[in-house]
């Protein structure tokens, strides 16, 4: 289970998924945020990441079991997935 907090969870509740890819993209951190929260730059950027890793936990999860098995990286992702919950 990804637990979040804080900006992640703010992020994971709020953003788009576009936005959280495009921020975890840009080249700066957007200063305003990590005033807001009192984040590093480091801490922001791990904040979408965790952010964007539970999206994609629920987006696979929602995937019916039939389908999973056309996925071929399935497994890879799963236990990449899986792996990265444990933080």
């Amino acid at each position: 289970m990804i637990k979040l907090t804080g900006f992640a969870e703010e992020c994971y509740t709020k953003y788009t998924l576009e936005k959280i890819i495009k921020d975890i993209r840009s080249k700066t951190p957007k200063k305003t945020e990590c005033q807001k929260w009192k984040l590093t730059e480091t801490e922001w950027r791990n904040s979408l990441w965790l952010a964007l890793l539970k999206r994609l936990k629920n987006i696979a999860e929602g995937i019916p079991n039939e389908m999973q098995l056309k996925l071929p990286l399935d497994s890879a992702i799963k236990q990449d997935i899986n792996w990265l919950s444990e933080f």
